[in-house]
């Protein structure tokens, strides 16, 4: 029914906006990552890191998603920090 199209459109939504308040508080702490490596000299970007969490993430997958749909999404996700 309609009714129960728009119940579950409404809980998607919510979802999002879930989401993107934990994408923002996640760049906001890859950005004091950032400044912690530029005061200590380190490179900002650690491939060795970047794939611990990759593979962190992948091994975790839901149901309904394939690990290689869940490595495609983490890697998006992993990208911005590494």
């Amino acid at each position: 029914s309609n009714q129960e199209l728009e119940k579950l459109r409404s809980r998607v939504d919510d979802i999002n906006i879930k989401i993107l308040h934990l994408i923002n508080e996640r760049a906001n702490i890859i950005q004091e990552i950032g400044h912690l490596k530029t005061k200590q000299g380190t490179h900002i970007f650690d491939p060795v890191r970047e794939r611990e969490m990759i593979d962190k993430i992948t091994n975790k997958h839901p149901p309904g998603l394939s690990a290689r749909e869940t490595t495609g999404t983490a890697s998006l996700y992993v990208a911005a920090e590494a």
